[in-house]
């Protein structure tokens, strides 16, 4: 109906937003009689939550047909993003339960106040509804509403709908009259999703999706949210009831019920845990504390919850841990400048609660940090320095630290002594069994295995992962008392609800779902587990005979961090009730994304709403292909010209989109069709996915067209050969043949300007260097990083290659060998280029010396965990 552009008030000088009439609608009287409607309706309201109309312009254009004037409605500039922008880009597509009642009461005070001046919306939906950056929620698009006694109830024909069919109420679905009620049913839909990320009726065509209107109850949200609560269940509930004198009959009484949702009163996140606040929180609604009439029990309670704290650190960590009580809560704040590594998992805490090992970033350097409970202070693990450490983890008596380091499975006594280790693995997830047996994530797409707890052991697999169901990685082991079976997470990335929490019989390998929706479980002892729904910790009766839930489950805990991107959540729990997390929401690796010429920053780039990184040069080094990081994972192009970044996928998880040697269509992973496969995208967006071919293992990121576009490398993991380089060719017969399989891992494969050679990476000699071999053969191979070297990739005239070692880029000059049927290399020194902290990914351009670096940023509100010692006292009162 409408376009509209930014512009500046110079009168004033103010930026303003001018809505024209779309061209094509400028000749009909109904739409020019809307138009107008539209801006009457706007500004006969004055309300904070309702963007204000500021003037109206009909101006004839010279040679335009009579009655074709160009009309525009200036308005006010709201600076933020669409309530559906807000929802897709929320982990899980659902936002904090607080968030979600903010708005929530925000739009219904805002149409409250609309229906007090007689204008009904006729429109609600997240499209309509815009988030200020300062928090504050607007009412846009008036061009459906109606004034009562107006033109407007002749705009539309008797019988038509109005609206966008899945938040249209009953009464329009079936041509009746509108009125203030059916806006009240639409915020209801808005509700729901908000809290669950879905709207309530999802019919896969018009015909389906009105019959659900019109005939089906929607599930209670606390069915599909359990935080929260029955108080929200019933607000929408009365919003949603099909006949309109049922509802709830002005939004002013659903504002007030939103309000005391607020307030606590109902709520299962304040009703059903006890209200024990973090420090920082004593001032939070619904914690319980600092109430009116009572300062002075808030001052005793705030005040006896610190001298309880400082005890806390002052004894020896057993003596709380067996003493009965109620729970006591501090924070925990990391030395120095540390914040806790998101790319790397890593948060353990010993059985006996006496020891606490985390991965953090200090001084630029990642570290694995060993805290003795008892003492203020943690300590760098000296022994790891200079080892690429992650995912650390426990022996059940305390007595051993397991983790993964430089391509190794390795252990280390806390009594002293250098590294063991155990086995090759990447880095991953592991739980120590009572046995002896460790249960391990060998690689990030890959099924677990299995191994015992001696130097140079065998593994073998105890999972496999099913790729026609969209499993990603099967993550987060954790052995059970008795050591038959393990719990994990299926990790299908996108929606929260796609994962699973799955146990598997160590010894036959059969695989069992536990439930729907979670990840990161572990027993507690009795009965229970404990796991991870986006930020709040769930807990839920267990059998561990049974191997199965036994009762309903119950938040009991908020703002605990999860990588949204991996489903690695920050939490570790001890057998003597002492819980341990990392403080936030669910999260996306912050990143950076700077352009770089010899080791100096030249220009930052941002896109405004997208968070972005893996990015990848066009062949004329004017564009990037990046991912676009957020629930699902999408590819996009940014242009460096204009600085714009265009998403080319909307639906499932597209990841490390490459450039077509062309440069006019993109190749990237998508498991639209259930699980991943290669499918190229036209680069300017049009037309659909077309799937390159059918891959029979699974993926791992980073391949290389060669630049005639007759062969494609990439990297193939079964469970028989681990990691090979597999060649797609359009010219040849059959289309895809291994080209590098051996007993080692070989990945990130990359073309020569030329073509003729190959760079990967493989851990053939026990760490992971960087390796150059004539493409397609035959010849040897030469070793071109000196310690520890991935993802190669060559300087525009092939005369380097530059390739990843910890926080630095490293460059390597290389001389190919002269004549056609030559095979060795010349290869130079390894000089630094540049150092990035947090790096991750990097690019150089075809065409220069330009570089495109990707890092994590560091965020200073992960540098805190909480401490809850003896929990399981608030988790006995949930049952």
């Amino acid at each position: 109906m409408g376009v509209v552009y930014k512009a500046q008030d110079t009168k004033l000088d103010r930026p303003v937003a001018l809505k024209f009439l779309a061209p094509h609608l400028r000749t009909s009287d109904a739409e020019r009689a809307r138009f107008i409607q539209e801006a009457k309706a706007a500004a006969a309201l004055n309300h904070p939550g309702i963007c204000t109309v500021i003037d109206f312009h009909a101006e004839a254009e010279p040679g335009a047909p009579e009655g074709a004037e160009q009309m525009f409605i200036v308005m006010e500039f709201v600076d933020g993003q669409t309530l559906r922008t807000l929802i897709e880009t929320a982990p899980g597509r659902r936002l904090p339960v607080k968030q979600a009642l903010d708005i929530g009461v925000q739009i219904a005070d805002a149409l409250a106040a609309a229906h007090e001046h007689g204008v009904i919306h006729r429109d609600i939906k997240p499209e309509n509804i815009m988030v200020r950056k300062d928090g504050i929620v607007q009412i846009m698009d008036f061009g459906l509403a109606r004034l009562r006694g107006s033109l407007a109830a002749r705009l539309t024909t008797p019988g038509s709908t109005v609206g966008t069919a899945a938040y249209m109420a009953p009464e329009l679905v079936e041509g009746q009259d509108a009125d203030h009620r059916s806006d009240i049913f639409s915020l209801g839909v808005l509700l729901f999703e908000l809290f669950t990320g879905a709207p309530p009726f999802k019919g896969e065509h018009a015909a389906a999706l009105t019959y659900e209107i019109v005939n089906v109850d929607p599930p209670a949200v606390s069915s599909l949210r359990p935080d929260a609560g029955p108080h929200v269940d019933r607000i929408v509930a009365e919003c949603l009831r099909k006949e309109r004198t049922d509802r709830c009959q002005s939004a002013a009484e659903v504002a007030k019920e939103i309000r005391r949702a607020k307030s606590g009163s109902g709520t299962a996140s304040t009703r059903d845990r006890p209200a024990i606040p973090l420090p920082g929180e004593r001032d939070a609604p619904g914690k319980g504390i600092s109430r009116p009439g009572l300062p002075a029990v808030a001052g005793f309670v705030v005040g006896a919850l610190v001298c309880a704290g400082v005890l806390f650190l002052w004894k020896p960590w057993r003596q709380p841990e067996q003493a009965p009580g109620a729970a006591v809560r501090f924070m925990l704040t990391l030395p120095g400048e540390g914040t806790i590594e998101l790319r790397r998992n890593g948060l353990a805490l010993s059985p006996d609660g006496r020891h606490l090992a985390f991965i953090a970033r200090q001084d630029s350097v990642v570290r694995l940090f060993l805290r003795d409970m008892s003492s203020f202070d943690a300590r760098p693990e000296a022994a790891t320095a200079g080892l690429n450490v992650s995912g650390p983890f426990f022996s059940p008596d305390g007595e051993w630290l397991g983790f993964f380091a430089n391509g190794k499975l390795m252990k280390i006594s806390l009594s002293g002594g250098a590294p063991v280790a155990i086995c090759d693995a990447a880095a991953g997830e592991a739980s120590w069994g009572d046995g002896g047996e460790i249960v391990f994530m060998p690689t990030w797409g890959n099924g677990l295995a299995i191994v015992r707890d001696q130097p140079n052991s065998t593994p073998r697999p105890v999972t496999k992962l099913n790729l026609e169901a969209g499993d990603r990685a099967h993550i987060t082991p954790s052995v059970l008392p008795g050591s038959h079976a393990a719990l994990f997470s299926i990790w299908r990335g996108g929606p929260l609800a796609e994962n699973e929490i799955a146990s598997v019989d160590l010894k036959s390998g059969e695989v069992r779902t536990v439930l729907k929706g979670g990840s990161g479980a572990c027993y507690v002892d009795p009965g229970s587990l404990l796991y991870a729904s986006g930020s709040t910790l769930m807990v839920v009766p267990f059998s561990v005979k049974d191997q199965a839930v036994t009762g309903n489950p119950r938040p009991v805990l908020d703002s605990v961090l999860m990588n949204g991107g991996n489903g690695f959540s920050y939490f570790a729990v001890s057998d003597r009730g002492t819980l341990v997390y990392a403080q936030g929401d669910v999260e996306f690796v912050p990143t950076s994304v700077t352009l770089v010429n010899r080791g100096a920053t030249v220009r930052r780039l941002e896109a405004r709403g997208y968070q972005f990184g893996f990015p990848w040069f066009s062949p004329d080094g004017k564009r990037l292909s990046v991912d676009i990081f957020g629930p699902n994972f999408q590819v996009g192009v940014f242009d460096l010209q204009s600085g714009i970044l265009t998403p080319l996928t909307f639906t499932g998880d597209n990841i490390d989109g490459t450039w077509n040697p062309d440069g006019s269509s993109l190749t990237f992973y998508s498991n639209v069709d259930g699980r991943y496969q290669l499918y190229t995208i036209a680069a300017n967006g049009s037309g659909t996915p077309r799937k390159l071919f059918d891959m029979p293992g699974t993926f791992q990121p980073i391949f290389s067209w060669r630049r005639d576009g007759k062969y494609l490398a990439y990297t193939m993991i079964s469970e028989k050969n681990g990691a090979d380089i597999w060649v797609y060719s359009t010219v040849d017969t059959p289309a895809t043949r291994p080209l590098i399989a051996t007993a080692a891992n070989e990945a990130n494969p990359c073309f020569s300007p030329d073509g003729r050679w190959l760079a990967y990476s493989s851990d053939e000699s026990g760490s992971t260097e960087i390796y150059v071999r004539a493409f397609p053969g035959p010849g040897g191979r030469s070793r071109v990083s000196q310690s520890g070297g991935d993802f190669p990739r060559w300087s525009h005239d092939g005369r380097r290659i530059f390739f990843l070692k910890n926080d630095d880029i490293v460059s390597v000059p290389v001389i190919p060998p002269a004549g056609e049927h030559a095979m060795s290399f010349s290869v130079g020194g390894e000089e630094r280029v540049t150092t990035r902290p947090g790096l991750f990914s990097f690019d150089v351009s075809p065409v220069g010396d330009m570089m495109v670096v990707a890092q994590q940023v560091s965020r200073s509100t992960w540098n805190r965990m909480g401490v809850v010692v003896n929990w399981r006292s608030e988790m006995k009162t949930l049952y």
